[in-house]
This record gives C-alpha cells, structure tokens and sequence, in this order.
C-alpha cells in the first residue's frame, strides 16, 4: 500500500484518470444519443473530444465580437422556429372545428 502511494506522489495520474473517464461517459451518452435521434451517417464521437486540455502553452484560437453575435443570432433564430412549431401543434384542426 505505502508503494502506491510513494507512486502516486512521483507519477500523480488520479486527476487524469478522473478526466479520462469523464470523457469516456461523455462519449458513450453521446454516441446513444446519436444513434437514437441522429440523422442518418452521423459522426460518432471519440474520447479525445471531450477530453480537456490543460496545456496552457499552445495558442487558443479567437472568436470577434461578431463571430460570437453570429451564433447567438442563429440560436435565437432556431428558438424562434421551434417556439412557432409548438404553437402550431397545439391548434386544434380545422376539421375539429365548429
């Protein structure tokens, strides 16, 4: 037992590990989802999608003002969408009617 721990203190692999797994539950939820509810040929995912980088070293890539405007447009666009399909399922038909 002293051992593991001496090796865990040298080689500290538990916060990967925990990372690692994350990742892999993620991947499994995800790919269920996919085959359910995806379309037809959708990608599956892979572990190292979901896996977080702690390497602070590398440069990130950037998103401007607009990019980010962009997206939240499109996202309230798709609301808007689906806000308007509910409303319309639940009229009642006009053969239901008086």
């Amino acid at each position: 037992m002293a051992e593991w721990i001496a090796f865990d203190g040298l080689y500290p692999i538990g916060e990967q590990r925990a990372d690692f797994r994350t990742s892999y539950l993620a991947t499994i939820i995800t790919n269920l989802v996919i085959g359910i509810h995806g379309k037809k040929g959708a990608r599956t995912k892979e572990v190292k999608d979901f896996l977080l980088d702690w390497d602070t070293s590398k440069p990130k890539g950037t998103q401007s003002p607009e990019d980010m405007k962009r997206i939240f447009q499109g996202i309230a666009a798709t609301m808007e969408k689906e806000k308007n399909n509910n409303r319309d399922n639940k009229r009642i038909p006009k053969s239901l009617q008086k």
